[in-house]
């Protein structure tokens, strides 16, 4: 079979016509503004996910507390019978209800509902100043974590807990943002 010695003529029509192909499919600033903050959106709730997935106990740590429970219940009987020690650690101790309802309503200082609700038009680097300021105790932070569904950390520092509520706002407002969802629309969820 013998080749043939012409070279190949360039298709300058085909190659001009490729290229208008691929410039017509690049997209607009606005769209690769969507894909990026998608993208950004994914990455914060991947983020998240592997946080949860990181303090969910092992096996392993679940079969060694369950060897300490007997332990514990062993100790707790024989504080029990030390009236003193009984008193200082609450063992034995029969609260009534008035009490119960006192430490409640002195444990929670704040509506979380309400903050967060006051908080979730604020821009994240103001949500963050107004939770650090003196307003807002280590507790009422770890309330107002608690009300958006993040496990607060007793490590965590005051600052800490401020930016995990102000990251949990902002993801929340971008995944109403990514669904078409209003401000308003998003309350009711």
């Amino acid at each position: 079979m013998a080749r043939s010695t012409k070279p190949a003529r360039f298709d300058a029509k085909g190659f001009f016509e490729g290229i208008q192909v691929l410039l017509d499919a690049l997209p607009s600033e606005s769209q690769k503004q969507e894909i990026n903050n998608a993208i950004t959106e994914l990455i914060n709730f991947l983020r998240d996910l592997q946080n949860i997935f990181q303090v969910i106990p092992s096996a392993e740590e679940q079969a060694q507390l369950g060897q300490l429970l007997p332990k514990l219940k062993e100790f707790y009987a024989s504080v029990e019978k030390v009236p003193l020690i009984a008193a200082s650690v609450g063992a034995g101790r029969k609260s009534s209800k008035r009490a119960g309802g006192a430490t409640q309503a002195k444990k929670e200082r704040v509506d979380a509902k309400q903050v967060l609700a006051s908080l979730k038009n604020l821009p994240a680097d103001e949500i963050r100043s107004r939770l650090e300021g003196r307003t807002y105790s280590k507790q009422d932070l770890q309330n107002l974590a608690a009300e958006l569904g993040i496990k607060p950390d007793s490590k965590d520092s005051k600052i800490g807990m401020a930016d995990k509520i102000a990251t949990a706002i902002e993801n929340q407002r971008m995944r109403d943002s990514l669904a078409g969802r209003s401000n308003r629309e998003a309350a009711g969820n």
